[in-house]
């Protein structure tokens, strides 16, 4: 198929030699309401399928596009499968405008020349995917509120409260519990609804989870524990996975499920009072229609470990927000050829 005259014009005013390659990637809104704007999308893709020798080893030369002229790139990080040889690869794409109600759009997957590199600020990927611990990560344009954890100290936005843990920053964030519970917590007031997660990669008796909280989680309870007055959902003993929550310090388990195992993304998603529910890696579902609090703005999102055992801690890799979709029902994808 010969190449976009339009693509070709915008290439040599750029200075850049396009690429003929691309999929068009179909999404459809299949509710009566528009997605939030922006709205981070999942798109599945198997490299192997489409063909290796597209892509480079580490899918660096993948690129989105809102437009067939490839004029209004979409910022996309690659959560998961980051190689040509992968059967599932999980990529997060931003759309500032949404998708509208009852409706489809079409945007555009530019394959580049294999060889070509992330930039690290259209196209990224998870920070513990690179050989050099966030060195391509541009999560920060692509979600509503995201933190890795580079470096040796905690990123702007983020705070502790340790009750005799600890916190430790190294290519990804350790807590270790004390006597109770050591939380990492967001000084950002979150908007609601909205979807909390995290990149759990491994624990050792303790609970470990994200949680929806009051504001006023500096103010201890006596029993110890930090998150009061919210919702908590993860793994309790690193083995169950578990919905609940906390009232003025004291737990109360909303429903718990079967075995669960590390590494595991955690989500908690309020879709509004009544309607909950934490999922580890997209699936194995618990919901709840607990009704105890009505979590709106003001409301603050973060990381929790509880201790169950010696030496008990949990390490979290990134830690983010993300748009709820109309009704809890996320948009379909349909992959289209490479033209």
């Amino acid at each position: 198929m010969p190449v976009n005259p339009i693509v070709l014009m915008y290439a040599y005013i750029k200075g850049i030699t396009p690429s003929a390659k691309y999929i068009p990637i179909t999404l459809t809104n299949s509710q009566s309401s528009i997605t939030p704007t922006p709205f981070q999308q999942l798109i599945s893709i198997d490299p192997s399928t489409i063909g290796s020798s597209y892509f480079s080893s580490d899918l660096g030369n993948i690129r989105f596009y809102a437009d067939s002229a490839f004029t209004q790139p979409l910022y996309a990080w690659v959560e998961s499968g980051n190689s040509n040889t992968s059967t599932s690869t999980n990529i997060w794409v931003n759309l500032p405008n949404g998708i509208p109600a009852n409706s489809s759009i079409t945007i555009y997957m530019e394959l580049l020349s294999v060889g070509t590199e992330y930039d690290g600020v259209y196209m990224g990927e998870a920070p513990q995917l690179s050989s050099t611990y966030g060195q391509y990560d541009n999560g920060a344009s692509v979600f509503n509120n995201y933190w890795n954890f580079a470096g040796t100290s905690l990123p702007s936005g983020l705070n502790t409260l340790l009750n005799g843990g600890s916190v430790t920053v190294n290519n990804g964030v350790t807590l270790s519990t004390g006597s109770a519970e050591t939380d990492v917590y967001s000084s950002t007031t979150l908007t609601t609804p909205a979807i909390v997660e995290a990149l759990a990669t491994s624990d050792s008796n303790s609970d470990a989870g994200v949680f929806f909280s009051e504001t006023d989680i500096t103010s201890t309870p006596s029993s110890g524990a930090n998150i009061n007055n919210g919702y908590i959902g993860g793994y309790s003993l690193g083995t169950k996975q578990e919905l609940w929550k906390d009232i003025n310090g004291n737990y109360y388990s909303l429903t718990s499920d079967g075995s669960a195992t590390y590494p595991a993304i955690l989500s908690l998603i309020w879709g509004g009072t009544g309607n909950l529910e934490t999922t580890f890696n997209y699936g194995s579902a618990l919901t709840s229609t607990d009704t105890s609090f009505s979590v709106g703005s003001g409301w603050i999102v973060g990381l929790t470990t509880y201790n169950h055992g010696s030496s008990p801690y949990a390490k979290y890799q990134w830690l983010r927000t993300r748009a709820y979709p109309p009704n809890g029902v996320m948009p379909t994808v349909s992959i289209g050829s490479i033209a």
